[in-house]
């Protein structure tokens, strides 16, 4: 099927776009778009999470309703094989051009279930969120998928220390160790859990930081319980959880007991105790988190979200902090111009009729930051009414009358000091041809590769967005060094061979499995679970230093074991 809309046809023939398409003409272009409608895994799925996988697929999480009309956990795979353009994706035992490699729904009817995020270690997918219990309370849910098929190795269930209540993992992140830092909601009234993401807000309950750390990770068995567990008493839920660097210590971003959910930062020790929390009332309901880092060095923290102004104007946010917490900038953005399609040639629009709302944030090797938003008006009742105020009415007819009404994703790009580099403002059809409507942008994600993985929330389903990689980006050394070979294998006339992932983890044919975000060859620091962190240079390999022992050693197999 073709897409009838102009914004690929423009990518294909022309080296740059102009303004009044929504896009830079200095951002990434489009390598493919797929979009999955809703009847393949559940009615009216939506989208909220996403990765590049190690083996160059892509996963996608979220929910969809069930039969009863509650809603069922789902995930789904694809491996693209030299996909460009649009393409409308079928099951795999369906004829169809293009297919996925797997799906899974997870759920009971009359349930409420979900999956937030994903992580990957190894060759392994954690899916968390939360799953429905007997007696209609919701419990935090972690489950353990093989990464080639699909299939569940185990799933494990953290319950709430108050009986009769709900709980749910909201957020996942791979640490250098090769665990996993998640958080969530705990102790929340039943039916107090409407969603999470871009589908609702718990309105009760206290949030908790959880670890799992590498051997529960890495076995077969499901774990009893996490290896550390902290409640966080002022806090309702956490939005967002970020190693930080190799020092073993966490940030988290919070959202406030109080209303309206206003922004905290916390920074936890490797064992989740409390070194220091700080508060922004000015901002409004936070939603994700990054470390800033620039050539490998931590540079501080920026975290976005988006919240009302006392004008009533709904835009993004982005706030830039020091390695203290201790704001360097703030910046609001929404309201682009232009467009295809419908859209062409919009100017900014009204801003009280317009929201703009960030979902996702993911840090860049340049200082910078990349923002996943969407944008668009939240319909017009608000301006309706049978008064004879002339304002209301023209603001109503201006409502009505805008194709903003459909939502669109936006991706923006932002340098260390949060000036805006480039901008995305993307819609696409359905795969059925219907014109186009609504689409928002819910997460983005970097891959190995240094492409970008855009997550949609489309309103015939699921999209998936993959853009070309940055020229300014600079991705793991190990993925770009060396010589490719078939299924995303390299080798190193010094390092051997190995097979790079987008986590940052590598498996080495001598080696094992390793961890290392290294971007330069001259300084080069990795982990390895016998051993601990290690560091080394292409001049001295297999010289390494042993941080733990404090010894120089000559790496071969047999310190592989």
């Amino acid at each position: 099927m073709r897409i009838l809309l102009s914004v690929l046809k423009i990518l294909s023939s022309a080296p740059f776009l102009f303004s009044n398409t929504g896009v830079s003409s200095n951002a990434p272009g489009v390598i493919f778009y797929a979009g999955i409608g809703e009847a393949d895994f559940g009615e009216d799925p939506h989208a909220v999470h996403g990765i590049g996988t190690s083996d160059g697929g892509y996963l996608v999480v979220g929910k969809s309703l069930d039969k009863s009309g509650s809603s069922d956990a789902f995930a789904l795979k694809v491996v693209p094989n030299n996909w460009t353009g649009y393409l409308h994706l079928s099951p795999p035992n369906e004829t169809s051009n293009a297919t996925w490699s797997w799906s899974l729904v997870r759920g009971t009817s009359g349930k409420l279930d979900g999956f937030n995020q994903v992580a990957e270690v190894g060759s392994a997918l954690f899916l968390v969120g939360f799953k429905g219990m007997s007696d209609g309370s919701e419990d935090s849910w972690l489950v353990k998928v093989d990464s080639s098929t699909g299939d569940i190795i185990w799933e494990h269930t953290l319950p709430e220390s108050q009986s009769g209540t709900s709980s749910a993992f909201e957020v996942v992140h791979v640490t250098a160790q090769g665990g996993l830092i998640t958080g969530g909601v705990t102790d929340a009234e039943k039916g107090g859990l409407e969603g999470f993401k871009s589908y609702g807000n718990p309105s009760s309950g206290t949030a908790f930081v959880a670890y799992y750390g590498s051997s529960l990770v890495q076995s077969n068995s499901m774990p009893s319980a996490p290896t550390w567990y902290q409640n966080l008493s002022d806090s309702l839920t956490v939005k967002a959880v970020r190693p930080i660097g190799n020092t073993g210590e966490f940030m988290v971003l919070t959202s406030a007991v109080n209303y309206p959910h206003e922004a905290m930062l916390k920074r936890l020790d490797s064992q989740g105790s409390l070194l220091w929390s700080k508060s922004y009332p000015s901002r409004g309901e936070p939603t994700d988190l990054c470390v800033l880092k620039k050539a490998g060095e931590i540079q501080g923290f920026a975290f976005c979200g988006h919240g009302g102004k006392t004008s009533g104007i709904l835009n993004s946010y982005l706030t830039g902090l020091d390695l203290n917490g201790t704001i360097k900038w703030s910046q609001e953005f929404g309201d682009p111009v232009g467009g295809v399609d419908k859209f062409a040639g919009l100017g900014a629009g009204n801003p009280l009729l317009i929201y703009d709302e960030s979902w996702g944030i993911q840090a860049t090797d340049d200082g910078g930051m990349i923002v996943a938003s969407g944008t668009g008006i939240e319909g017009c009742q608000t301006w309706q009414g049978t008064d004879t105020n002339q304002t209301r009415i023209s603001i109503l007819n201006e409502c009505q009358a805008d194709p903003r009404n459909d939502w669109r994703g936006m991706i923006t790009k932002f340098d260390p000091n949060g000036n805006m580099v480039w901008q995305r403002v993307d819609s696409f059809l359905s795969p059925e041809g219907d014109p186009t409507v609504s689409s928002a942008c819910e997460y983005v994600s970097i891959t190995s590769d240094g492409k970008l993985l855009s997550v949609n929330d489309e309103a015939f389903g699921v999209g998936i967005l993959v853009l070309e990689a940055e020229i300014s980006s600079s991705p793991n050394i190990f993925s770009t060094s060396g010589t490719a070979l078939s299924g995303n294998w390299r080798s190193s006339d010094w390092f051997g061979f190995y097979f790079p992932t987008a986590s940052g983890w590598i498996y080495h044919l001598t080696h094992g499995w390793i961890y290392s975000l290294a971007g330069s060859l001259n300084n080069i620091w990795f982990w390895k679970e016998e051993t601990g962190w290690l560091w080394t240079t292409q001049s001295f390999y297999p010289w390494t230093w042993f941080h733990q022992e404090q010894f120089w050693k000559y790496f071969n197999s047999s310190y592989s074991e």
